[in-house]
């Protein structure tokens, strides 16, 4: 069996039947793009770890999506131990070292502002409307009034408020539950 071959395999009986579709879609782009076009026409059990290294190291300008690449082919070939078309013990993409990963720190614009704020006084007055997405029958519970609208515990929305001053974790907490 080639590469490619456990590619179809692993996106259609594992990743689009067991994970969340935008999930599957991400581990599909993954290997038909990175993967399949790489190494897809060797033989599963011929793939090398050096074969995955190189793989990730051509993803160096995007260590996210590297590591990422890393952990669905390790997956893709725990799929394939599972069905019994590779060792057990034979995972060529465990110990590639991954590339460390910066974290990003993003600030709300002032438009972002300004809708989080307009959101929290509109829950605070009339509730935020909500509707039963068809897609998911699973909410029979839900009421079936035609004005659907739901507020947030007012703690919950004190505790939004209070994310956005800047104040320390244990500042907050004392003016919470200051009497």
């Amino acid at each position: 069996m080639t590469v490619a071959a456990l590619v179809e395999e692993f996106i259609g009986e594992h990743a689009e039947a067991k994970c969340k579709p935008s999930t599957a879609s991400n581990y599909a782009d993954l290997l038909r793009r990175i993967v399949v076009p790489g190494i897809g026409t060797r033989k599963i059990d011929g793939v090398t770890r050096a074969n995955i290294a190189q793989l990730h190291l051509a993803l160096r300008s995007t260590p996210y999506r590297a590591n990422r690449m890393l952990a669905v082919v390790g997956a893709m070939y725990a799929f394939g131990a599972g069905k019994h078309v590779v060792p057990e013990s034979f995972n060529p993409a465990r110990g590639v070292a991954r590339f460390n990963e910066s974290n990003r720190e993003r600030f709300l614009t002032t438009i972002e502002l300004d809708r989080l704020g307009a959101a929290l006084r509109e829950d605070e007055t009339t509730g935020l409307p909500w509707r039963i997405d068809p897609l998911k029958p699973g909410a029979k519970h839900a009421p079936k009034e035609a004005n659907r609208a739901a507020k947030l515990w007012p703690h919950a929305t004190a505790a939004i408020r209070l994310l956005f001053t800047g104040c320390r974790l244990s500042i907050g907490f004392q003016i919470l539950h200051a009497e």
